[in-house]
């Protein structure tokens, strides 16, 4: 793939920035914060202190907002205004997302909330299935989000074959990996034992097919391409991306 490009060219203007690409994030920024976390004034507010072309000042500026958000979160007792301060501090540390995984190491606090243990021995069994096959390699010490992978075979001919049964996995990359989130309905009776026949099923599916030579349907990633990304890929993203980026940051006429 080629060298990354400053993403400031491909905007007719700067508003805040002469840096591209911290211009262009700043942005970003702004717009999110139409979705909760951090409000326009405290996006402001951070890059009030941050030094153009400086990316460590970005760093410092939205991290200190985050301690202070993280902060007023354990100090504000209504549960909706703590709620608000997390999502600002998560929106500040430029996290992609919060994972409330339940499980007794990440939840220590009493009276803080624990996934069913439903949910847990599911997952055990399901984990239990997939390493029962030679063919598949589970990734890491899951507790109830499964990735596995093979060394044998395209995984993605497993995904197909799984999908045609109704499950639903999401494809990963570096390697070339499916994954799903145990949740309630797993619990549900007869659902593993149909899971552990399903994926016997596919696992012979895909051996099958990968004799033959054939391909997967399914993709690498969510919403990406066979193969991984592509020069072509990576432009029509970006160009997507900075419509809608226009399209939000844009002023009614006057």
């Amino acid at each position: 793939m080629r060298e990354e490009a400053d993403l400031g060219e491909r905007q007719g203007r700067h508003f805040r920035f002469r840096n591209g690409t911290m211009d262009f994030n700043a942005g970003w920024v702004l717009g999110y914060s139409q979705l909760g976390g951090l409000a326009p004034g405290e996006v402001f507010e951070c890059l009030n202190a941050i030094r153009d072309g400086d990316p460590g000042s970005w760093v410092r500026s939205f991290a200190a907002m985050a301690e202070r958000q993280e902060a007023a979160a354990r100090q504000d007792p209504p549960k909706l205004a703590a709620n608000r301060y997390l999502a600002a501090a998560v929106a500040a540390f430029g996290a992609k997302g919060i994972i409330l995984s339940g499980g007794p190491e990440s939840t220590t606090e009493a009276g803080s909330p624990r996934a069913p243990q439903m949910i847990f021995d599911a997952a055990a069994e399901m984990k239990a299935a997939i390493v029962s096959h030679p063919e598949l390699r589970l990734m890491g010490d899951p507790t109830f989000v499964l990735s596995f992978t093979s060394d044998d075979f395209d995984i993605y001919l497993v995904n197909d074959f799984m999908r045609l049964r109704g499950w639903r996995f999401n494809g990963q990359q570096y390697p070339n990996a499916i994954h799903m989130a145990v949740t309630r309905p797993q619990t549900l009776p007869g659902v593993t034992e149909a899971f552990a026949t399903d994926l016997a099923d596919a696992v012979a599916h895909a051996r099958e097919a990968s004799a033959r030579g054939e391909t997967a349907l399914s993709g690498a990633i969510y919403g990406g391409v066979a193969g991984g990304m592509t020069d072509e890929a990576d432009e029509f993203i970006r160009m997507i991306m900075t419509d809608m980026m226009d399209t939000q940051q844009s002023l009614p006429p006057v």
